[in-house]
């Protein structure tokens, strides 16, 4: 192949160019630029800013790497290999969405002071540390609304300023509710329906406590006890004995309830 000098020196005739004479090393004012088909597709500018696909690299710092998509809607992609990897990809997408991707099925490692301190796992969830163990790796994070209402103790129950919300951090759901109930007690369990998971079948479910019990009263050991049961979106009441609160126990449950607890989701 034969090296040509090119005097016009234009990214349709670069100034060094080999047989091709479209592509090759264009000279501008204290910038360089590699051209293929006439195109330039990489340029270092006079403050030494390095881009690909695009002639105008910019910088936060005294030097950078500026890597641009070729056309809007298009992604810009950086992508590292290892010895038999599919790659690390980090990308620009055409919809501004910013991506950290690893190709391959391994974790994705953050550290600092040359020491993990934290791991995307392969099959998903976040741990921290040294930590590899999946059963320890946060998996999930949620806050929302429910809406409470009485599965039982009340006949035909009336509401009014009635709310629940819950964070869910992995299988730990804690909840909030107010209820301002109207109707007519009777003899069965008093149940509120409505938390927004159903619990674990295991040993491990939860319960909760009043905030303000309303027009409730309880026995010589205290105020009713809340409790969430296996595999249920049910949270019951009972006396401290272990037998049933009903709805007409205690004076009743008509009236404001304002109630906190927690139980685990499967």
């Amino acid at each position: 192949m034969t090296l040509k000098l090119n005097g016009t020196n234009s990214e349709a005739a670069p100034a060094y160019a080999g047989d091709d004479a479209d592509t090759g090393l264009q000279c501008g004012t204290n910038e360089l630029k590699l051209v293929t088909g006439g195109t330039a597709r990489a340029t270092v500018d006079s403050s030494g800013n390095f881009g690909i696909g695009t002639t105008t690299p910019t910088s936060n710092a005294s030097t950078n790497l500026h890597v641009s998509s070729s056309g809007p809607g298009t992604n810009a992609q950086v992508r590292v290999t290892g010895n038999n990897a599919t790659g690390l990809d980090i990308i620009q997408g055409g919809d501004s969405t910013g991506y950290v991707w690893l190709r391959d099925n391994n974790d994705l490692l953050f550290g600092t002071n040359n020491t993990t301190r934290m791991r995307i796992l392969a099959g998903g969830g976040l741990t921290f540390g040294g930590d590899t163990a999946a059963t320890n790796a946060l998996d999930d994070y949620e806050e929302g609304t429910w809406t409470p209402t009485f599965h039982s103790g009340i006949t035909n129950p009336t509401y009014t300023n009635t709310f629940g919300g819950y964070t869910k951090i992995g299988r730990l759901v804690t909840f909030t509710l107010r209820m301002d109930a109207g109707g007519t007690t009777n003899s069965s369990q008093a149940r509120i329906a409505g938390l927004p998971f159903t619990s674990n079948n295991a040993n491990i479910q939860g319960g909760a406590t009043f905030n303000y019990a309303g027009n409730i009263v309880g026995n010589a050991d205290g105020l009713p006890t809340l409790h969430v049961s296996a595999n249920s979106s049910i949270l019951s009441f009972f006396f401290n004995s272990g037998a049933n609160f009903n709805g007409n126990s205690g004076n009743g449950v008509l009236g404001t309830l304002h109630i906190h607890g927690f139980y685990y989701t499967a």
